[in-house]
């Protein structure tokens, strides 16, 4: 009884400590790499918010001392005043109209940027995942086939030791062995750089990994991905500040209103003057451009090249776009049919490899003919576990080309 209660809490702690993959999704969605996006939102964000306010009337108050130690007939000694002033711009040549749907979709733009940050994190995640499980099912393969090797290669000592066998027989084997354990460094290694990724992504130290699935839906509509958002709305911001560009050769209008308080101190002048104790005074301007050699129609004419060049670069990525998604469509199809052949493979290997192991125990067949069936059988689970996630990462690719976060649908 006491056993089947250590095994049931080992059990138990193994399952809290394997790592899933919407773990690392959600911890690399809380890392700096989507805080770098989200603060460059806000910070668009506060930019139309402060473009907004500045168009609002402003209020503001003001005063001055003036201290003279030589005064002429008519000065005072020393002068006070203080007041406030109110001001608004009325009119900029529709400057602010476009401005505000500048900074607007500039702000779209971020937070399409945002968006498209988190799902591209999402498939760089996966990616790492499903390569570090295919991966350790390859160091899995070639650990058991170094098990085989060194097991048959301490029965050939055996054997040489009573003659029973050649030197050439007990060499190829020894070679064989260290060509396994050649491959598994450079495996070892290799899974240690794809840990070291998923840590850089997601500050989690990949252990025990469970194997994920994710469900595609029967019907996937097809949807515009945030990088093309982000390119058209960063488009739009370009014709509005092409536009705000021509606003200087219109009308601007401004009025501004202030009251002021004089005081005067040490006021001996030599002439009866009367000063001003209250004043409100109420100002309106206006001015306009009739020539500026062109400058305004030139930086118009830029900023409609950034455009151009940001349309051209919409189409360009449309096109990769529908070509992404349609190629994913097909990297499904052939996963499956590779998981099938993988099967096929796999069962006929495991075969092939049980019947000539009993035959080369028995010295019906020569180590040449055992090596071999052992390195298909390998290759075959290798081929198998890959073929199993490769079909994982090809419904990853087909969600992030089809527009989604493929964090939405891991099973």
């Amino acid at each position: 009884m006491h056993k089947i209660v250590m095994m049931w809490l080992l059990g138990c702690s193994f399952v809290s400590a394997s790592q899933t993959l919407l773990m690392f999704l959600e911890a690399a969605h809380q890392s700096e790499t989507v805080l770098i996006q989200e603060l460059q939102e806000r910070a668009a964000d506060e930019r139309h918010s402060a473009a907004q306010r500045s168009y609002l009337p402003r209020i503001e108050l003001f005063g001055n001392a003036a201290l003279l130690d030589e005064r002429g007939s008519i000065d005072a000694g020393e002068s006070y005043s203080g007041g406030a002033k109110a001001s608004l711009l009325l009119f900029d040549g529709f400057g602010r109209e476009h401005t505000m749907d500048e900074l607007r979709f500039h702000h779209a733009a971020a937070g399409a940027q945002t968006q498209g940050s988190r799902k591209a994190l999402s498939l760089e995640v996966a990616q790492h995942y499903f390569d570090l499980l295919s991966l350790r099912g390859d160091i899995a393969a070639q650990e058991h086939s170094r098990q085989k090797l060194s097991q048959e290669l301490g029965r050939q000592k055996h054997f040489l030791e009573a003659r029973l066998s050649s030197e050439e027989a007990y060499e190829r084997l020894r070679a064989a062995l260290a060509d396994a354990d050649y491959t598994l460094h450079d495996l070892r290694y290799e899974e240690k750089r794809l840990i070291a990724a998923l840590r850089t992504l997601s500050g989690l130290e990949a252990q025990a990994l469970q194997n994920a699935h994710l469900e595609l839906p029967q019907v996937l509509e097809v949807r515009e991905i945030d990088t093309l958002k982000a390119l058209r709305y960063r488009s739009n911001a370009a014709q509005s500040a092409a536009k705000r560009a021509l606003s200087t050769y219109y009308p601007t209008l401004f009025v501004e209103d202030s009251y002021t308080y004089y005081r005067y101190e040490n006021d001996s002048s030599a002439f009866p003057i009367e000063r001003v104790e209250q004043q409100n005074r109420l100002m309106f301007q206006a001015n306009m451009t009739l020539f500026d050699f062109f400058s305004a129609s030139h930086t118009h004419e830029a900023l409609m090249c950034d455009k151009y060049a940001l349309d051209a670069q919409i189409a360009y990525e449309a096109r990769s776009a529908a070509t992404d998604v349609a190629l994913s469509k097909a990297n499904i199809e052939r996963t499956n049919a590779m998981i099938e052949a993988a099967k096929t493979a796999l069962g006929a290997s495991q075969r092939t490899f049980e019947t000539i192991e009993r035959k080369y125990h028995a010295n019906l067949v020569d180590y040449v003919t055992y090596l071999d069936a052992l390195s298909a059988l390998t290759r075959a689970k290798a081929h198998m576990v890959r073929a199993q996630h490769a079909l994982q990462m090809a419904h990853a690719l087909y969600i992030y080309y089809s527009g989604f976060d493929l964090k939405e649908y891991v099973r």
